[in-house]
This record gives structure tokens, C-alpha cells and sequence, in this order.
């Protein structure tokens, strides 16, 4: 929920603060979205914190408008995560941002309208005793994916991680075909942190559900 929007200046940019709060995994949190930029381009800075704690929302607010951009730097996503994925024999590329989430569409596609792929970690910890019931209020929390209906949940392992993979269905009101979307989590037996990979297809539905499962097979942890 948005509770103020603000506007200034940064980086000799327009620029737009956006305050607002959000409930996740049974708590509150406080959000904070600096963007700025011009016509050709937005850039954004999220920040996130439990809504209770605003000393440590205020540092980073200050650590925010710290950003230094560098319009000739470009930009490897997968430098900004701790896992990678491995697309070879797929027509799925990587698109470039830096928020944590490798992200993917097809190439050719101009956008991800029909298809997408993408893979995260937690950004808090989790320690579900259920998780395949977690897996499955997790698909539930998805955007639009609140009535799939569930065509599989079978346990998986993948990188050493066990989990679950769940294949569903919606029915779309605007044409005669079915969404189906491939949700894989991945949890962490020693720190509670889990891994998402997501991918939804509305067009080719069937190929594309095969090659998700091939990408989400080849999801690795970087080492340190």
C-alpha cells in the first residue's frame, strides 16, 4: 500500500520517492522506491525493512540516495546474484537488470507478455516444517495465480537443495486457452533461505513448460 509519494531531485535527475508498506510471511514490512531518470530511461533503488524498525529504515534511505549511476557501465545481472542458470539450447535470453532476479524472455519477443522465466532467492529466511504446503501458498501469493488449479507437486533436488516442483493452471477470461505456470522452490537446509524459479508460458504452452524444467535443472550455486 502506497502512503506517500514525493517528488526531488538526484544525480541531476527527476526523481520520485515512493513510501508504502507491505505483509509478507506474517509480518509487516516498510518500502521505499527511489527512481529517477529521464525519457529514455528509469532507475530504480528498493529498499525493505520490518515496519517497526525506522532507524534502520532511515539508514537506508541514506544509503539510497548514496547511489552512484554510471550511464556507460553496463549492466551483468548475473554478477548480482548468487546462483546462475545455464540457457544453452534454449532461445530464452537474460535481460538486463540488477535486482537480484535473473529474468528472461524470448528472443525476438518484445516483451514477456506471453512467456517468462526467472529465478531469486529469499530475501528473508523461512523454516516451513511443511514445505511442500509452503510451496504451495507460496504459488498462491503470486499475482494473478491465487485460483490455479494444481496439476502436480512432486518433490525435487536439485544443486544438493531439496524442494518441490509445482506445474498449475488458470483458465484466461480474455481467450480460450490455459496459462500454466512451473514453480520450483529450493530450501536451504542451513540457513533457512530458499531459491524461486518461475516460469509461465500462454502461447506454446507445452514446449515451453519442457524447457522451463530443463533451465530450472541447471540452477547452481556460485561458490564462495
Amino acid at each position: 500500500m502506497v502512503t506517500d509519494i514525493h517528488d526531488t531531485t538526484f544525480n541531476n535527475y527527476k526523481a520520485v520517492l515512493v513510501k508504502g508498506t507491505q505483509y509478507a510471511h506474517g509480518a509487516t514490512f516498510a518500502k521505499e522506491i527511489l527512481m529517477f531518470g529521464d525519457a529514455d530511461k528509469t532507475i530504480m533503488v528498493a529498499s525493505a525493512c520490518p515496519e517497526t524498525d525506522k532507524a534502520l529504515m532511515a539508514l537506508l534511505q541514506k544509503s539510497a540516495f548514496s547511489v552512484q549511476y554510471d550511464e556507460n557501465q553496463q549492466a551483468k545481472p548475473e554478477d548480482a546474484v548468487a546462483f546462475s542458470i545455464d540457457t544453452t539450447g534454449t532461445n530464452f535470453i537474460l535481460e538486463p537488470n540488477m535486482n537480484g532476479i535473473l529474468s528472461y524472455k524470448l528472443k525476438g519477443e518484445p516483451d514477456r507478455a506471453n512467456v517468462m522465466f526467472m529465478a531469486a532467492g529469499s530475501v528473508a529466511t523461512v523454516f516451513a516444517e511443511d514445505k511442500k504446503a509452503y510451496t504451495l501458498t507460496r504459488l498462491k501469493k503470486l499475482p494473478g495465480h491465487e485460483n490455479d488449479k494444481i496439476i502436480s507437486c512432486v518433490p525435487v533436488k536439485i544443486d544438493g537443495l531439496p524442494g518441490y516442483e509445482v506445474v498449475a493452471t488458470q483458465q484466461l477470461a480474455s481467450k480460450a486457452v490455459n496459462e500454466k505456470i512451473l514453480l520450483v522452490m529450493l530450501y536451504s537446509t542451513e540457513n533457512g533461505y530458499y531459491y524461486m524459479i518461475a516460469g509461465i508460458a500462454k502461447k506454446d504452452v507445452e514446449k515451453h513448460m519442457d524447457t522451463f524444467k530443463k533451465m530450472s535443472r541447471t540452477f547452481k550455486r556460485k561458490k564462495t
